[in-house]
């Protein structure tokens, strides 16, 4: 994929995940830190904020196979970053294993990445298991 697909897909998926906040919020999610008199909430971006991460850090790493500084830009945005999107850093960790996947990266480093995501997104959805299923279904994709 070329360099200029890479940032305008970011692009639209920043542009339409502004669109989407307002929804977003109004169905009970929330875009900051938010201070009450007795308690603080964290409220995170929604998934097209996540999906436009995943799509910087994946373009970060691309490029880091030519200039290095690119693997600090790409990890750095990954931890950094992935604080503020909707779902954190276990949905970035499965979209980054399943790139992994693809490119034929080991498979044990592809693999391990994919089982601690997919056990810390277990974490993050309170108990539903009901994402298990995407991995026979990536399996089946890719056999198309």
């Amino acid at each position: 994929m070329k360099e200029i697909h890479y940032l305008r897909a970011i692009k639209r998926m920043v542009i339409f995940g502004g669109l989407a906040t307002p929804a977003f919020v109004f169905l009970g999610g929330g875009v900051a830190l938010i201070l009450t008199e007795d308690k603080a909430s964290w409220k995170v971006l929604n998934i097209m904020f996540t999906l436009a991460l995943l799509v910087w850090c994946l373009y970060s790493l691309k490029r880091a196979e030519n200039k290095k500084v690119w693997l600090w830009v790409g990890w750095g945005s990954f931890w950094f970053l992935g604080a503020f999107v909707e779902f954190w850093w276990p949905a970035l960790g499965v979209g980054v294993s399943i790139w992994w996947y693809y490119k034929n990266v080991s498979n044990t480093k592809t693999i391990t990445t994919l089982f601690f995501s997919l056990f810390f997104l277990l974490a993050v959805n309170q108990g539903n298991a009901y994402f298990f299923i995407v991995i026979p279904l990536i399996y089946l994709a890719s056999k198309l």
